[in-house]
């Protein structure tokens, strides 16, 4: 196999691994300390796996010719943000609502089988 079809092979790899991790929530290196990003390198050299320390090297690689963010970037990397908010959100609102749900269900049973009576009125159970 020649150079050029084995480093898209191995382009291929890290990119799949870098989709693994952004899949699991973990992305944003952009932002990350290059100092981090060297401890990083170093901590996965002892796993043994070619492709993130491949992944890692690139991502120093990348840091060291970094600009500033176009207003647009900018803008894309606040919207994630804010979709990961609103996802946070609505993922909350959805338990609250079943458990609203499940104390209304619980309260009909109860007034069900007392005919509504409180526990004043029924006096103590024995």
């Amino acid at each position: 196999m020649n150079d050029e079809a084995t480093i898209d092979m191995f382009a291929t790899a890290m990119k799949h691994k870098m989709r693994l991790s952004a899949a699991t929530g973990r992305s944003g290196w952009q932002h990350v300390p290059e100092e981090d990003l060297w401890n990083g390198l170093h901590s996965h050299i002892s796993k043994n796996d070619p492709v993130d320390i491949a992944n890692y090297a690139m991502m120093i690689w990348a840091s060291r010719s970094r600009v500033e963010l176009s207003p647009l970037e900018h803008l894309h990397d606040c919207n994630l943000a804010l979709q990961k908010q609103n996802d946070a959100l609505i993922a909350q609102a959805i338990r609250m609502a079943r458990e609203i749900d499940s104390l209304k269900h619980k309260s009909s049973w109860t007034t069900q089988f007392t005919g509504g009576a409180n526990e004043q009125e029924l006096g103590p159970y024995e």
